[in-house]
């Protein structure tokens, strides 16, 4: 159990740094709204799946 809880922690964290990191490069390509509409677009279909 406690194993699954760390999992889920690192999970989470990787995937925080992972969404920053994407945002930080898209967003210095492009605009932000255009960048928000993609980003919330990815995020909702990766929650999904």
């Amino acid at each position: 159990v406690v194993g699954r809880e760390i999992e889920k922690m690192l999970r989470k964290l990787i995937e925080e740094e992972y969404i920053g990191k994407i945002k930080e490069f898209v967003s210095a390509r492009m605009s932000d709204e255009f960048v928000k509409n993609i980003l919330d677009k990815m995020w909702v279909a990766y929650l999904q799946s």
